[in-house]
């Protein structure tokens, strides 16, 4: 798999989207990985986003996953 890797990162065939990712991820404040935006999706254009920019034990997620459920009446 390693030529395959090699010819498909030579092609360039998808820098516009890696492109992209970055730019998007950029809007979010996302400086690295891992990073996880949560939201509600029941509604997308909720203004809600929360970051989580790295790797948190279980408790965090919940904390925040809870934030967002309570803040939808869920």
């Amino acid at each position: 798999h390693g030529e395959q890797f090699s010819e498909c990162l030579a092609s360039h065939r998808y820098m516009k989207d890696i492109e992209k990712d970055l730019q998007d991820a950029g809007s979010l404040g996302i400086r690295g990985t891992p990073a996880f935006v949560l939201f509600p999706t029941t509604i997308p254009e909720d203004p809600h986003l929360i970051l989580i920019p790295g790797a948190f034990p279980y408790e965090t997620f919940k904390e925040e996953i809870d934030k967002l459920l309570k803040l939808h009446g869920t």
